[in-house]
């Protein structure tokens, strides 16, 4: 429960100048103690004035921070009504503290004013400790390492680009879709080193297990697209997200750059 002392002080001294309530409480320099409004115990008062829903609202609120305040005559106020809570002397209608103000003006104590309360408090907490803004524009998209991101967990997505980090240079590839993404980094590999790109070709793993690439152009059943400009490379162009992403996984780490990718791709 230090928590709420924490929320209820730090509200009520944003308010006014009392220096730290949660200082003096804690000093015992001023007295006050935690009160539930509608009070832990239930009984047949309260029961009349809340209604048949007495005890759900009585399970979902009494911790409710709208149900709890500060008092120094909490041992007084015991499970007494609402109404005497207000009116005895030094009740609430005597309180100075700026978080009893709704539960002073209260004519019933049910589930309407608890709710009304824990909002009003909130937002008085929020005045005490504002969310920072923020101008960079909120996105979906995901910004991860080649070598984090799983095979597997590429279904419905859209790549959007390809970031190669080396010691030299950054290299960026705006990519409309998977496929343009491999065209994409299949070029940047070949202009490295195009013979290293042109084993590959006969690389089993490449060709027969995933039938990834081939020099002719009927090397699978499937559509293929002529995949290196002007050299005679083929690509199977009937793979989806996944499969793609494992061919640029693979052939990245062929060319020992798998460390310096980043891939930029949200889900849709």
């Amino acid at each position: 429960m230090f928590y709420v002392y924490y929320v209820l002080t730090t509200i009520e001294e944003y308010q006014k100048d009392i220096g730290s309530l949660l200082l003096q409480m804690v000093n015992k320099e001023t007295i006050l103690t935690l009160e539930h409004i509608m009070p832990q115990t239930k009984n047949e008062e309260w029961r009349k004035v809340t209604g048949e829903k007495y005890d759900q609202i009585h399970e979902n609120f009494l911790n409710n921070i709208g149900n709890l305040t500060l008092t120094a005559y909490n041992s007084k106020y015991s499970n007494k009504s609402f109404k005497f809570k207000q009116e005895c002397e030094n009740g609430f209608n005597q309180s100075q503290l700026n978080i009893n103000k709704l539960v002073k003006e209260a004519k019933v104590w049910t589930e309407r004013e608890i709710i009304d309360r824990q909002k009003f408090l909130i937002a008085q907490f929020l005045k005490c400790f504002p969310t920072p803004q923020t101008t960079i524009p909120l996105t979906k998209t995901k910004r991860l390492k080649l070598n984090e991101i799983n095979e597997d967990a590429l279904t419905k997505t859209k790549i959007s680009e390809i970031i190669i980090e080396t010691e030299n240079e950054t290299k960026e590839m705006i990519c409309k879709n998977w496929k343009e993404a491999v065209r994409e980094i299949s070029n940047f590999c070949y202009n490295i080193d195009n013979e290293l790109f042109n084993e590959l070709c006969d690389d089993d793993e490449l060709k027969k297990t995933y039938k990834f690439l081939g020099r002719e152009k009927s090397f699978t059943k499937y559509t293929i697209n002529d995949f290196v400009p002007n050299k005679n490379i083929w690509f199977n162009d009937c793979l989806n997200a996944n499969l793609i992403f494992k061919f640029i996984k693979i052939l990245c780490k062929k060319y020992g750059i798998d460390e310096d990718v980043f891939i930029e791709f949200e889900k849709i």
